[in-house]
């Protein structure tokens, strides 16, 4: 027996340690099927024959027959239920995304884009995280009518014409894509529309994908060391503008990494990865794509047992990826039946604005004095749900929490109420303005008292 037991695990050894040779010796790829790391399949192989073995082993003692009995059935039940899912997944209905197999294949699916005419956005500043490269431009083509729209970054790679550093009387706009103007040409956008009606120059730095805290960053680390500027509009979507990145590694965010700020519990300042660079919106991994297969084992191995089991399910079941797109899928069925708007329910003596509110107490600490305009910007839900109910507690609650500090609030949420149907003014397949939500929003600040007010405090020299 120990003789048998000694020639196993030495052949173990050796296939393993030949496989690792080929996977690592061998720059990444074993040399066989570009993209496989076979001494990693072959770990995991056989650790599910250890078990399954130590399992029958068991069933010769009469105390866990039962049990052994019973976890052997439901393990036999699963595997038959995976290679139903497989086959679901493969050969049926392609439309559910298919576990990525990160940790064992190279998929090309789930690398960074490595086209040179797509280089804008990327995880490129080391305190901000996501932002654009410095002069750039790239055309893209906009869901549901294909309408080109180009995008432009200026020197400081911020979505604008070229600014200059200093110059009088001049705002600076802060937001997530809305107020960057995702999905329409710039002479389109809020801060466009107002610039050319009030001839005040509205310098936008708002870009998509980005929270409070990464507008406060934004501010302190790219627009106040160059920009000079008398004041700040900050557009505030409240559909999103509660999440945060603090969120526990999972299989999702082990396939695309990501490095973003949040903020600790004691409100110190923290990242989703130790360098921009490990993320997989980092031009360095555009690059060098070991270093992307760095930021995922880095990732993997300092998880506990329990995160990593699910991490592994997450990126090799075909059965729990398609049980997550069914329902996602029933989901987004009943969003319009379930939705609770953030103007209903804002939640403010919860723990989920957190971040929020302390972003924003920072940013209007960092902006020191000068007038600030908060913009609060509705998406079609809360609107269909404001028409019906006409319950806010989210915009009266920002007004008096920062009525002191030199901050004013144009909500927006009853002027797109008051338009009729919201589908006029959303983009359908995506939810951001189209041109009329971009003019409608226009219209509602430029007339507006507060805004008037506003400008009043940032035209100094007048």
């Amino acid at each position: 027996m120990s003789r048998r037991f000694t020639f196993l695990t030495g052949f173990v050894l050796a296939v393993y340690l030949a496989l690792w040779g080929f996977d690592v010796l061998k720059g990444g790829n074993d040399g066989i099927i570009s993209g496989w790391y076979f001494h990693r399949v072959f770990w995991r192989v056989f650790v599910l024959f250890l078990l399954a073995g130590g399992l029958f082993l068991m069933t010769t003692l009469k105390k866990f027959k039962v049990l052994t009995y019973n976890l052997i059935f439901f393990g036999v039940f699963f595997v038959v239920l995976e290679i139903g899912a497989l086959i679901y997944l493969v050969f049926v209905n392609n439309s559910y995304q298919r576990p990525s197999h990160i940790l064992l294949y190279d998929n090309p699916l789930h690398q960074p884009a490595s086209s040179e005419d797509m280089r804008l956005y990327g995880d490129i500043h080391p305190r901000v995280g996501r932002w654009r490269l410095p002069d750039r431009q790239i055309t893209d083509y906009r869901c549901g009518d294909s309408v080109r729209i180009g995008y432009r970054s200026n020197h400081a790679g911020a979505r604008d014409g070229q600014r200059s550093e200093s110059g009088p009387d001049r705002v600076v706009f802060l937001g997530d894509s809305f107020s960057e103007g995702i999905l329409v040409e710039e002479k389109d956008r809020l801060s466009s529309l107002l610039e050319a009606e009030t001839g005040t120059e509205h310098l936008n730095f708002g870009i998509i994908e980005a929270n409070p805290l990464g507008y406060s960053l934004i501010y302190k680390h790219i627009v106040q060391p160059r920009f000079e500027h008398d004041g700040v509009i900050v557009g505030i979507f409240q559909g999103n503008d509660f999440e945060r990145y603090n969120q526990p590694v999972n299989g999702r965010f082990l396939e695309h990494p990501k490095y973003r700020p949040y903020l600790k519990s004691d409100t110190s300042l923290a990242y989703t990865l130790s360098k921009p660079e490990f993320s997989s919106e980092s031009y360095f991994t555009h690059d060098h794509p070991a270093a992307l297969r760095q930021s995922r084992d880095s990732l993997y191995k300092a998880q506990g047992i329990g995160r990593k089991l699910l991490i592994e399910l997450e990126t090799n079941s075909y059965l729990l990826n398609l049980i997550y797109g069914i329902g996602h899928k029933i989901a987004l069925a009943r969003y319009a039946d379930t939705f609770v708007s953030v103007y209903e329910e804002p939640g403010w003596d919860t723990a989920q604005p957190f971040e929020f509110l302390v972003s924003f107490d920072r940013l209007v600490e960092e902006v020191a004095g000068r007038p600030v305009l908060f913009v609060v910007i509705p998406d079609r839900y809360d609107v269909t749900s404001y028409q019906k109910n006409r319950k806010n507690e989210f915009t009266p609650f920002l007004e008096k929490r920062y009525k002191d500090k030199n901050v004013r609030v144009i909500d927006l949420l009853p002027a797109f109420a008051a338009a009729g149907d919201p589908s006029a003014y959303f983009i359908p397949c995506d939810g951001h303005w189209n041109e009329a939500g971009n003019r409608l929003a226009y219209e509602t600040v430029v007339n507006h008292p507060v805004y008037l007010e506003f400008l009043k405090k940032v035209r100094v020299t007048d």
